[in-house]
């Protein structure tokens, strides 16, 4: 026991060493209380070293976060001393910066400023207020409202503010301000805060209203200058003119020819001078910049041929051929200064035919890059003549120089021709060169860049029929060949052409042999011997070796050639180079001196039409001459005609009476027949009693179909009415006699003025006496609607002047008046392009085609009655 004792005193009072034990000397209950007593200190042993474990672990933890918190003051300790730097910085970067940087808190009313805001404004430091208000009174009174205004619309779209505006300084004047900014959002969308930059930019706007001033002050000068050139203009060209025109005056007297020798060197010396005139007018506008396009819409066609005939005396009279190559892609209707356009292909013509002897001189244009809104023109001046040689030709396009700048040189000029050329060319967005060697010709080249027009030209084939017509072209020239054969396959006529007389004469046996003689053969009469006079000759002595007319071709210089055709009998000759649209009304008017065939056609195209069924037919349709017209048809037919004139009246109509068909004219005033068609359908109650409905209009252009189909009708004819088209357009959507298909007549033919009594006969299903009501309406209705165009001119009324054009062209088409129908499409176009620049001018022109044909249909009515 007391050992028992000594053990445990031992481990409670010394270094409690768990792993002592107290001996046992037996097994009897004092062995069994020492082996309980070792047992429990076996335990203790166990807890002491997992107790002693868990505080050395706890104590290395202990030690490693003490060292992570030491890592981690020591990083906010540098963070916190890099952001001072960083705010340092950028304090001094805000006060030595020229823009003056801003936060603006809305919500708080508050500014904090960035940058030298006081000095800027002329305060002391600190002194300028640091509120929203502050800012916004100090904003000058005028732009005060504007300004605030964009702030706001920049907060609401979170779009960047910019905007310019004046500040007032503490001294009562103002600095010009540039403030940029941009709003910064919280999560909920709100403005949280709004941060800009403001720069003084009052030294430029400054520089601004100098600059503005000095322009203003040159503009001054240079007006000055234009009304100089203007005045200097108008005092030259007077006496030049006097000279000029009394020259000519003089020179139809009678005068000794010593006498007309020296007045015909004072006229040519006069025009030398006034040509030299304008060339250094034009010059001195361009060197002051005052040189200004004028761009309007123009037949790029008629421009060039225009431009080529000025010339073509002067190209005939050396024997010269001139041509003008405009291919069928070129497109025709262009916008652009037509004028200037011109004087630079006279420009380069009247040079080519200066410098060429022999041979040949052409216009050709091709189409250099093109999009929907406008064309780049590649135009090529080519001559046969002396050349270039290669070191004059970076020179020649300078003001006053020319290739052989000599005093002995051949040919004179000042040398303005070229560079006022190029000049023109570089306002046309284009650039010009030239390509030539000594020689060997000349070919001058230009590009120039046009808007296409709105406005649609007829072509003039749309009122011919020629297709696979044969004729015989005879020209030694292959320039002019190809031209005549672009515009004859354009007209799908069937042409042969050839260069020489025996080639011709071959050409005319073989199709008298075949049966088919040539019906019409266009003759050069400049050909190789025997020419074409001799040819002619030769051709019209073989009765039936030609089917028909002849026409010759003839040169400018040739005055007598006139007389030689009509000694022959060949009804028609033209000038060289050959116009298109004068080629085509020779060639219409040689055709129509057969009236014998003329009669024959008319009498085979006159069917006898007459309908299954009776029909009620609602007409809707605004113009007299059209109501009649159609009424007429329709009752030869066997139907009965109720007539609207308009659209609303129309719908009226059909709601108050059963009606088996409507005709609807699609353009009428109050309502369209497109609309009126819409509000019908809209309106039906039972879709299987669908009434049939035929579109007639004036109209024949792409997507027209589609329209009328869209809109609920059935059929579509053109206008002028072609009774054939119109009664199988009935039937078909009526009967079910055709396919239901959309009927499109062909485009109007009317033909010249002396109108063909095929054409109106047919127009009018034969009927003499229906011809004779018509013209009498026609008559008695044009001066109203002559009236009406010349209202909607005067009131510059677009929509107006298409709606009356469209109406009256309906009406002279029926009679086959080309001329006049042309006219009235034109101004149709330009209603619809509001262009009342030309529409005075055509509508004249229109009034004088009236005026003859009402006379010319009196007179043919007279003539059958007779």
């Amino acid at each position: 026991i007391l050992q028992l004792a000594a053990t445990a005193r031992a481990v409670a009072v010394g270094d409690k060493d768990f792993s002592a034990r107290a001996p046992k000397h037996g097994d009897d209950e004092l062995g069994q209380l020492v082996d309980d007593f070792n047992g429990m200190l076996a335990q203790l042993g166990q807890r002491d070293a997992a107790l002693q474990a868990a505080h050395d672990g706890l104590g290395k933890r202990v030690e490693e976060r003490t060292a992570e918190l030491q890592s981690q003051i020591a990083e906010r300790r540098k963070a916190e001393e890099a952001l001072w730097q960083s705010e340092q910085l950028y304090a001094q970067i805000a006060l030595n910066a020229s823009d003056v940087l801003y936060v603006l808190h809305r919500s708080e009313g508050r500014y904090d400023w960035f940058g030298q805001i006081d000095k800027a404004l002329g305060y002391a430091e600190g002194e300028f207020p640091r509120t929203f208000a502050a800012w916004a009174d100090s904003i000058h009174h005028q732009d005060r409202v504007r300004v605030l205004r964009e702030l706001d619309e920049s907060c609401r779209s979170g779009r960047t503010f910019h905007s310019e505006y004046r500040m007032e300084r503490k001294d009562g004047s103002h600095v010009y301000w540039s403030d940029r900014g941009r709003p910064i959002y919280d999560h909920k969308g709100g403005v949280a805060k709004f941060i800009g930059a403001c720069t003084d930019i009052t030294e430029r706007r400054q520089k601004a209203e100098a600059l503005q001033k000095a322009r203003e002050s040159a503009e001054s000068a240079s007006q000055a200058k234009s009304q100089f050139l203007a005045n200097m203009s108008h005092e030259i060209r007077t006496p030049m003119n006097g000279i000029i025109g009394m020259t000519e005056l003089a020179l139809d007297t009678e005068l000794t020819a010593e006498q007309r020798g020296l007045l015909i060197t004072v006229k040519d010396s006069a025009d030398t001078l006034l040509a030299l005139i304008n060339d250094i007018l034009d010059f001195s506008k361009i060197e002051a910049g005052k040189l200004q396009l004028d761009p309007v819409d123009f037949s790029l066609r008629e421009a060039l041929e225009e431009s080529v005939l000025t010339l073509a005396l002067r190209a005939h009279q050396k024997g010269l051929e001139l041509a003008c190559h405009l291919p069928p892609d070129v497109p025709d209707m262009l916008v652009g200064d037509a004028g200037r356009l011109r004087q630079i292909v006279v420009n380069l013509v009247g040079n080519a035919v200066k410098f060429t002897g022999a041979g040949e001189v052409v216009v050709h244009v091709a189409v250099e890059s093109a999009d929907d809104a406008a064309v780049t023109l590649h135009l090529t001046v080519a001559d046969t003549g002396i050349g270039i040689s290669r070191e004059k030709l970076d020179l020649i396009f300078e003001s006053f120089t020319q290739a052989d700048g000599s005093t002995t040189r051949t040919h004179g000029g000042t040398g303005l021709g070229l560079a006022i050329s190029r000049q023109l060319v570089a306002l046309m967005g284009g650039r010009i060169w030239v390509e030539s060697e000594t020689g060997r010709g000349s070919r001058f080249h230009f590009t120039a860049r046009f808007l296409r027009s709105k406005i649609s030209r007829t072509s003039t084939t749309r009122f011919v029929n020629l297709r696979q017509f044969p004729v015989l072209a005879v020209d030694h020239n292959a320039t002019n060949r190809l031209i005549l054969q672009e515009l004859l396959t354009r007209w799908e006529m069937r042409p042969v052409l050839v260069g020489t007389a025996t080639e011709a004469i071959a050409e005319m046996e073989r199709a008298y042999k075949d049966g088919a003689p040539f019906p019409l053969v266009l003759l050069d009469a400049t050909l190789p011997p025997p020419g074409g006079f001799g040819l002619a000759h030769h051709v019209l002595q073989r009765p039936g070796l030609v089917g028909g007319i002849v026409m010759m071709l003839s040169s400018a210089s040739q005055l007598e050639d006139a007389a030689r055709c009509r000694s022959l009998g060949i009804p028609v000759h033209l000038t060289k180079p050959v116009r298109e649209s004068e080629l085509l009304d020779a060639v219409m008017t040689a055709l129509g001196n057969d009236r014998a065939a003329r009669r024959r056609a008319a009498t085979d195209a006159v069917p006898v039409l007459r309908s299954g069924r009776p029909l009620r037919v609602l007409l809707a349709e605004d113009n007299a001459v059209n109501q009649r017209l159609a009424v007429r048809l329709l009752e030869k037919w066997g139907h009965s005609v109720v007539v609207a004139v308009d659209g609303r009246k129309a719908i009226e109509a059909w709601e108050e009476g059963a009606f088996d068909l409507i005709l609807m004219d699609v353009q009428m005033p109050e309502l369209s027949g497109l609309e009126a068609t819409v509000e019908i359908r809209q309106r039906a109650d039972n879709p299987k009693s669908r009434i049939p409905i035929i579109a007639m209009t004036a109209h024949a252009l792409a997507g027209d179909r589609e329209k009328c189909l869209s809109a609920g009708m059935d059929q579509y004819v053109t206008k002028p009415i072609d009774p054939r088209l119109l009664f199988e357009a009935v039937e078909s959507v009526t009967t079910g006699a055709a396919p239901q298909r959309l009927l499109v007549s062909p485009p109007a033919h009317p033909a010249p003025l002396d109108f063909d009594p095929a054409i109106v006969l047919q127009r009018m299903d034969g009927d003499r006496d229906l011809l004779k009501e018509v013209t009498t309406l026609f008559i008695e209705d044009t001066p109203r609607q002559v009236a009406d165009l010349r209202a909607t001119i005067e009131r510059r009324d677009g929509p107006a002047l298409e709606r009356a054009a469209h109406a009256l062209k309906g009406a002279v088409g029926n009679f086959g008046a080309r001329a006049a129908y042309e006219a009235a499409l034109d101004l149709e176009a330009f209603g619809r392009a509001s262009d009342f620049v030309h529409a005075p001018e055509k509508l004249a022109f229109l009034e004088n085609q009236i005026a003859l044909l009402g006379p010319a249909l009196e007179a043919f009515l007279k003539d059958k009655a007779a």
